[in-house]
């Protein structure tokens, strides 16, 4: 894969130019036969050769040539492909390409078989996931979709593999390769299943002997780059320490360790998985055995500065694996922790009197789950403070001293919340007074560490949480102290809020609240008085328009005048 990436780099295939390709993989196949002098010859004298295992392993550069055919066909096809694509292509065209195809599958499986015969294990790898991914082309081209998921999940698994073990570039590499066959089996997977996303997420596994085999040759082939790697691991550094690694069975026991841990270590926080903090655990526990064996070995000898050095890299390597070993258990017990966090806040927050939704029949977390939880973390800190070579570290020293402080303060908080729900308030009041002192000390020693983001907000979060928790134990002590003044056969309340304002109960009747009366009750108001309105009706006033000069003008008599009275 490393040879093909660079030729298809350097040759073209950058700026997707498949002709330009096509006719280097022409030239250089050219070049390869004829430094071989494995040349067919030309006019009458043209033979056909079969190449064999017998005229590689007289000619190692012979092995490129049915790799080159492979590419050159391959190429040939995607030229016609583009031209499919830009509406320049017909049936002859698609015809001709799946020709292409099938040739270059041939190439590619006589490649495979030459590897077998001549490779080592880790190119005989490679070439079977070259081969697959070129089969698996074919049948993706044709529409046969199980077929091209089967090949394309068998290349896919070996480069995933091959991408842990190597250089650096090696790793990138094969990581790229396996993206891109993902995104392949993604598509097959949607052809199949109709468009269901419940399995277009993860590529399928391997099942039967195929897959047992192909697993077999995996291991085989990671065993050996462990094995490689762990000849170069003759020293290795942790912190401001320098440790001397002289047994080769250790050198690879910790290759094996490291690169689990750095798989985990590369992995999103939310995407790993307890099966990788299990495989990383197991590694160092491994290690540790043996380290636990060399030092008891050397327990029994007597010598000189250079015994007490193998004994001083010997416990150094002890605290560095246990350090790896602590730090990912602290991390998986993290995470528990933050779940039932979230599942006892979403319950706290959730009405009592909803009793019929999700969230309140759902069983929540209990916290005195969490405070044992918290236990377990206080005890992974102290072991990694007693951890040889910690003491030596100040940095260190004091990170896990501020984390073992805001481990505590939490502890100390839930453990209040567990008095608190059992209506014991004034042991919960105490416990909320002191987890708040030790958070306060927790925020300080975590304000001079470096890299305690995510730890100083939990607490600074914390420290609101104490402060709402103590003025709520706060009212259920006052309240409970009330309610123990109140006569014991106190009727349910039945009048609204406004009628029980000195009454210290819910006012809940039923399965509601009664804030008021609807409709609301009779009550009795003042009368207007009517006394002077009906007197007004007797009583006569006095005439004050003479006094006043009102003159009042007299209408004349008219035609008719004498008739209605007018003089």
């Amino acid at each position: 894969h490393e040879t093909i990436s660079s030729l298809q780099g350097l040759n073209g295939l950058r700026h997707g130019d498949y002709e330009q390709y096509r006719r280097y993989a022409t030239r250089r196949l050219r070049r390869v036969r004829k430094g071989a002098n494995f040349t067919y010859g030309r006019g009458r004298q043209f033979v056909q050769r079969e190449l064999t295992a017998e005229d590689v392993e007289a000619s190692a550069p012979l092995l490129m040539v049915p790799l080159l055919n492979s590419e050159r066909a391959w190429a040939y096809a995607m030229q016609l492909k583009q031209e499919i694509t830009r509406g320049e292509g017909n049936a002859a065209v698609s015809n001709h390409l799946l020709r292409r195809l099938t040739k270059a599958v041939q190439w590619s499986a006589a490649f495979e078989e030459l590897c077998k015969v001549r490779a080592d294990d880790a190119t005989r790898l490679e070439a079977n996931a070259y081969a697959s991914w070129m089969a698996a082309n074919l049948d993706l081209e044709r529409g046969e979709w199980a077929g091209a998921l089967e090949k394309y999940t068998t290349a896919h698994r070996i480069c995933e593999d091959m991408g842990t073990v190597g250089s650096v570039e090696l790793q990138d590499l094969f990581t790229q390769r396996a993206e891109e066959i993902r995104q392949s089996i993604r598509f097959c997977n949607y052809n199949l299943t109709g468009g269901s996303s419940s399995s277009t997420d993860a590529p399928p596994t391997l099942t039967g002997s195929g897959g047992d085999l192909l697993q077999a040759q995996l291991d085989a082939v990671l065993v050996d780059a462990r094995k490689k790697q762990a000849q170069t691991l003759e020293e290795l550094t942790w912190r401001s320490h320098t440790i001397a690694v002289r047994d080769e069975t250790l050198r690879l026991a910790i290759v094996s360790a490291r690169e689990l841990d750095g798989d985990l270590e590369s992995t999103a926080a939310d995407d790993r998985s307890d099966n990788q903090y299990s495989k990383v655990l197991n590694a160092c526990e491994d290690a540790l055995k043996i380290v636990n064996s060399n030092i008891s070995s050397l327990a029994t000898m007597t010598g000189g500065t250079k015994l007490e050095a193998q004994r001083e890299d010997l416990r150094l390597l002890s605290g560095y694996l246990s350090h790896i070993k602590l730090t990912r258990m602290f991390e998986r017990s993290k995470r528990l922790v933050l779940e039932l966090r979230e599942s006892w806040k979403i319950h706290t927050l959730t009405f009592s009197a909803n009793k019929s939704s999700a969230a309140a029949a759902k069983s929540p977390a209990r916290p005195e789950d969490i405070v044992h939880l918290y236990g377990s973390l206080t005890q992974i800190l102290q072991d990694m403070l007693a951890l040889p070579g910690v003491e030596e570290d100040d940095d260190l020293a004091d990170a896990l001293q501020a984390k073992l402080a805001s481990v505590r303060a939490h502890r100390c908080y839930f453990l209040a919340e567990t008095y608190s729900t059992n209506a014991k308030s004034s042991e919960a009041l105490v416990l909320y007074d002191h987890a708040a002192q030790i958070a306060a000390q927790a925020s300080d020693l975590l304000e001079t560490c470096e890299d305690v983001q995510d730890e100083l907000a939990e607490i600074t979060l914390l420290q609101g949480a104490v402060s709402g928790a103590k003025s709520r134990a706060q009212a259920q002590a006052f309240l409970s102290s009330k309610s123990k003044e109140a006569p014991a056969s106190e009727p349910p309340p039945s009048s609204g809020l406004q009628q029980r304002l000195a009454a210290y109960d819910a006012g809940k009747v039923g399965d509601s609240f009664k804030l008021a009366e609807v409709p609301p009750g009779f009550r009795p108001i003042q009368c207007k008085p009517l006394l002077f309105d009906v007197a007004h009706n007797y009583l006569d006033f006095p005439d004050f328009d003479e006094k006043a000069g009102v003159v009042q003008e007299k209408k004349g008599g008219g035609l008719f005048g004498w008739f209605r009275g007018n003089s």
